[in-house]
């Protein structure tokens, strides 16, 4: 499943790599990060009260949907059903940590490569909230998608930049860059790893 909005960013600047969230609460709880600081807070009703304004990313309950920066949602329930399952009514993330790539000037050459291929993107540029760093504002990214390209999605983009991020070369240079010792290989098997990631999980 792929939602936009900003959470990838957030969770990055908050010196994270990833979330992941096991178990239930006996009450419904708030999640609310703060850096590398969490607690799971009762009862929070005004979910915009948490975090710092500019630098948080919130995900809640508008009535049975779960909105992400009061704007991005998905067409399905999936994301509702995990929420529910573990009783949570929220998550907020504010990141304020400056992240730096190792390469940096190596990193701003392929993202300059990158953003001058966004007319391979098989939507049209708009003028709607847009997804962390997409130079599309697109009125697709309201609603997210389930299944696609998982190299893609783990990558945070979405099915219309399928054509630049199936791309192993542009994907290997640039996790290089942010200092990841990726192989080739590692991002070609990358499907059956989350496969059984998943399942190690359950």
């Amino acid at each position: 499943m792929y939602i936009g909005g900003s959470l990838c960013g957030r969770i990055r600047y908050a010196g994270i790599d990833a979330l992941l969230i096991y178990g239930k609460s006996k009450v419904p709880v708030t999640l609310n990060i703060l850096n590398t600081q969490v607690e799971f807070i009762e009862n929070i009703l005004e979910h915009d009260a948490l975090g710092l304004p500019g630098k948080r990313s919130v995900i809640f309950f508008k009535g049975s949907k779960l909105i992400l920066d009061d704007y991005f949602t998905t067409a399905e329930d999936y994301l509702e059903k995990a929420f529910y399952k573990r009783n949570l009514n929220g998550i907020a993330v504010t990141g304020t940590e400056v992240y730096a790539p190792q390469e940096f000037l190596k990193y701003q050459e392929i993202y300059e490569q990158v953003l001058q291929r966004k007319g391979e993107l098989t939507t049209e540029q708009g003028w709607y909230p847009s997804c962390f760093n997409c130079p599309m504002s697109c009125g697709k990214s309201k609603v997210g998608e389930m299944g696609g390209n998982i190299l893609t999605h783990s990558l945070v983009a979405c099915e219309y930049a399928d054509s630049i991020f199936s791309d192993v070369g542009i994907v290997f240079s640039s996790l290089s860059t942010l200092g990841y010792d990726y192989t080739h290989e590692d991002i070609e098997n990358l499907p059956k790893l989350v496969e059984q990631t998943l399942k190690n999980i359950k």
